[in-house]
């Protein structure tokens, strides 16, 4: 048991370099999301009557900046890494170890947990600045976003653990997150969907992603109990991250 400890100790520093030599990742994941805020910040005009009295382009656009942001550590800070770790055979090495694959997953967490810590760094005493949060709201949303970066973070796992091509993971899943996304109500408001997406996005976990962050945002109205919210992101963490635990990959092979 201290032998695994040690071991998995070891590979969480070792990934911790790996990512931080990624500046690719680092800048997209930090830079991104006070970059965004800036940007929303200085669009002007009217904003949904459903977002509440005080809503503003900011108040519209910082749920999906925030999940975005998660949301891009997950493929770019995740899921495309461990398929090029797999394609060097690094993943290969480890299999002789005696680290379960859970103990990889749960070796990597640190990194990006440090990661979404540093954005969040960033972007929330802006968001607060500019009026966008409550500063008594923050440990709220903190809590949130936890959850949503837990979820988002096993997707990327579950991905990556079964994928081959880094370039498949950064271009078609990458370019399916901003759609994943918009259906979920996370990039644009749900009242301005079709009805029948509206219906379709009671599926995706990433509606009750969005839902849970826009209830710490200043005059922002939701669609669900901030209990239900929750409750949902911590099932699906725990789905995803079993998923992720039995279906990954060492290798290319399938082993």
């Amino acid at each position: 048991m201290t032998g695994n400890a040690a071991l998995r100790r070891a590979l969480t520093v070792a990934m911790t370099r790996e990512l931080l030599r990624d500046r690719s990742t680092l800048v997209f994941v930090i830079g991104f999301p006070p970059a965004l805020l800036a940007l929303f910040e200085l669009i002007a005009g009217a904003t949904p009557a459903s977002l509440g009295e005080g809503a503003t382009a900011l108040t519209l656009a910082l749920p999906a900046i925030l999940v975005f942001g998660f949301g891009s550590l997950a493929v770019h800070g995740t899921a495309a890494p461990l398929v090029e770790l797999r394609r060097r055979g690094t993943l290969r090495l480890l299999a002789t170890t005696p680290m379960s694959r859970l103990d990889f997953i749960v070796a990597q967490m640190p990194a990006r947990a440090a990661l979404a810590v540093v954005q969040l760094a960033v972007a929330l005493p802006l968001a607060v600045a500019l009026g966008a949060v409550r500063p008594l709201a923050v440990p709220e949303l903190m809590l949130s976003l936890l959850l949503g970066l837990t979820m988002l973070s096993a997707l990327g796992f579950l991905i990556g653990g079964r994928m081959q091509s880094p370039e498949l993971v950064s271009g078609l899943v990458g370019g399916l997150l901003p759609v994943a996304l918009m259906v979920s109500g996370v990039l644009v408001p749900l009242d301005v969907l079709p009805g029948w997406l509206q219906t379709l996005s009671i599926a995706s976990p990433l509606t009750y992603l969005g839902d849970a962050v826009r209830h710490d945002v200043v005059g922002a109205a939701t669609r669900f109990p901030l209990p239900l919210d929750l409750a949902v992101m911590g099932l699906t963490s725990t789905v995803l991250i079993m998923l992720a635990a039995r279906s990954f990959r060492w290798d290319e092979a399938g082993r």
